[in-house]
């Protein structure tokens, strides 16, 4: 469970703000070197800085939170977490091929939605 300032740092991090190691173990609750172990084991790539010290985005973040869940609530071990990735790496790219036409629809329908209720709120301003 994470505690209520670090949920506040998490929140922060989903500002695009790159937290440093420090502050990514605080926030999820895994210790440093933990997080270096994985991304020895390639399963975390935080940026870098010139200098080289490790910067870690929301998405590193959102990571690091999956795969503490997978080691220590589901007790699995480092190749069942690279096979849970795959997986899901695998159902993204399914879901990427979909048709175009039902995407660009849904999105060009959200976007005329939008629109509508924008100008019925300017027409009502206007009378």
């Amino acid at each position: 469970m994470i505690s209520p300032s670090n949920l506040k740092l998490l929140e922060e991090a989903n500002t695009g703000h790159a937290y440093s190691i420090r502050e990514a173990s605080r926030v999820s609750q895994v210790p440093i070197h933990v997080l270096r172990y994985w991304e020895d084991q390639k399963l975390l790539r935080p940026g870098r800085t010139i200098r080289g010290h490790r910067r870690y985005r929301s998405a590193d973040i959102e990571r690091v939170l999956k795969i503490r869940e997978y080691f220590y609530v589901k007790g699995m071990r480092l190749q069942g977490v690279r096979k849970a990735f795959a997986e899901e790496s695998r159902k993204k790219k399914v879901i990427q091929e979909l048709p175009l036409e039902l995407t660009t629809q849904s999105a060009a329908s959200a976007l005329l939605e939008d629109t509508k209720a924008v100008l019925k709120e300017i027409l009502q301003i206007l009378r």
